[in-house]
């Protein structure tokens, strides 16, 4: 009997180690991690269900983070035994980055590169990417720390010494 395909959207994974112990540490692997973003087709989200598994699911835009929050929390405060838990945080993988991230920063990062790629399309139909790479091309002047302290005190030591030297009044009597 052939099963019909599954929906990508609708599919969950079970991330956990040979022995089904402490099985989180998976999502420390980046090569492990990189090798699911490959299966799933790029970012993936995770719900850290313990120490011993976390669940997997593909980056779908559909999904409500905060819902998925909601039921980490309540999972971990009425099933989990305490030396299980692990975060009530949800999570996502950023495949290009090979960076796991709490979902929060995720999205952040993810409007970042949007408003950036939004910027960059604008700077093409203006013709500004020219002036910029132009910009980029020209190397900034680098002053040293030292050669900035010592123009202080050169800057200093002649305030000091016109402050030293007597008032000479140039009016002259008629």
């Amino acid at each position: 009997m052939m099963m019909p395909p599954m929906d990508p959207d609708k599919m969950m994974f079970v991330l956990t180690s040979d022995d089904k112990m402490y099985g989180a540490k998976q999502l420390l692997n980046t090569e492990r991690m990189d090798d699911i973003a490959g299966q799933l087709g790029g970012d993936f989200v995770v719900l850290p269900s313990s120490v011993h598994e976390s669940i997997i699911l593909p980056n779908a835009a559909g999904i409500d983070r905060g819902e998925l929050e909601g039921i980490v929390q309540s999972v971990n405060s009425t099933v989990l035994e305490a030396q299980d838990f692990l975060s009530d945080n949800v999570y996502c993988y950023d495949a290009q980055e090979h960076e796991l991230l709490r979902a929060d920063h995720y999205q952040d990062r993810q409007a970042e590169k949007s408003r950036m790629a939004a910027v960059s399309e604008k700077e093409a139909a203006y013709g500004l990417g020219d002036v910029k790479e132009a910009k980029a091309e020209k190397p900034r002047e680098k002053v040293s720390v030292k050669e900035q302290i010592a123009e202080k005190k050169a800057i200093i030591s002649h305030n000091t010494a016109e402050k030293a030297s007597p008032v000479r009044n140039h009016n002259k009597e008629l």
